[in-house]
């Protein structure tokens, strides 16, 4: 890219370009030039400088006296004249686009200030758009394929019953219809979210659910606790599942559960390993983030009535 800039401004300077540098090389430079010349053509006009020559036999710069005078003067004259007409413009212009730089700067951070502020208060900003973006990111970094898919859920309270649920805020897969958005409120204690939210490791990882539908059905069913109803909602049959528990900023309470999926059993692009390093990489990044969108993740259903099923 550096090499690129190079070869792009070798090729771009014209003649043109040149001249007009050294055109606002002049335009800086040519007052102060301008007095000091003339400043020293003075001087030689000085007693003592005057008097150096004469004793040295300089005889003939004695009578060009009027003609330095006369040329400082007119040099002074030519610089008064181009401070007021090229140089004064010119720190003018370049005083009023600072400003004016500085101003529009000044817009264009409070914009995005208020912005924000309209964004994460008046829930303007799409908060699955931002964790569907934020998921993306560590699923290209880890080569996931479309068989793959990465879920956050947060743990909320439900304002009417009280139970805890398990809320899902985001996801990411390469796969259309495994990518597709819904809010997935369930009882925290439910699925394989429920088994690494109660394990003392604060994690789950199984790699060889069944392929036949009955019988994965069936394990779904009597193990991990979900109803007819809600297996035949889900879009993704995953037969390899992990799930981590992520905390709070102090690491004293657990906040949510980062959900890895792959309709590969024994998945040799989601190992287990690959899972516990997502987790050690990225903690900390989700541990700020779920802080700083806390109050975008209260629920406003109750489990009872509107729980919904599908994943």
């Amino acid at each position: 890219m550096l090499l690129l800039g190079k070869e792009q401004y070798k090729h771009d300077t014209t003649l043109k370009d040149v001249l007009i540098f050294i055109w606002d090389l002049v335009c800086e430079n040519a007052t102060s030039v301008l007095f000091a010349v003339s400043t020293f053509l003075l001087g030689l006009e000085s007693e003592n400088l005057h008097e150096i020559l004469k004793n040295h036999d300089f005889q003939f710069l004695v009578g060009i006296d009027s003609f330095l005078i006369i040329l400082a003067i007119v040099l002074i004259i030519l610089a008064i004249i181009f401070y007021f007409v090229f140089e004064r413009p010119q720190k003018e212009t370049v005083k009023k686009y600072r400003s004016k730089n500085i101003k529009l700067k000044n817009n264009y951070y409070n914009h995005i200030k208020v912005l924000r502020e309209k964004q994460l208060r008046a829930h303007e900003i799409d908060i699955q758009t931002f964790w569907h973006d934020v998921l993306s990111v560590i699923s290209k970094a880890y080569d996931f394929t479309s068989n793959e898919r990465l879920s956050l859920y947060v743990i909320q309270e439900d304002t009417l019953s009280g139970q805890e649920l398990s809320m899902m805020v985001g996801r990411y897969s390469e796969n259309y219809e495994f990518n597709k958005r819904n809010r997935g409120i369930h009882p925290i204690n439910q699925g394989c979210i429920g088994a690494a939210w109660n394990s003392p490791e604060n994690c789950f990882y199984k790699n060889d659910f069944p392929i036949k539908n009955e019988d994965y059905d069936k394990i779904l069913s009597e193990e991990y606790k979900f109803s007819s109803d809600t297996i035949s909602k889900f879009r993704m049959k995953a037969k390899t599942i992990g799930c981590v528990v992520l905390h709070n900023l102090t690491n004293t309470d657990k906040v949510a559960v980062l959900v890895f999926e792959s309709i590969d059993k024994n998945s040799k692009v989601l190992t287990k390993d690959v899972m516990i390093n997502i987790y050690e990489e990225y903690k900390n990044e989700f541990q700020n983030l779920i802080a700083n969108l806390k109050d975008e993740f209260t629920p406003v259903v109750s489990v009872d009535s509107e729980l919904e099923a599908e994943q």
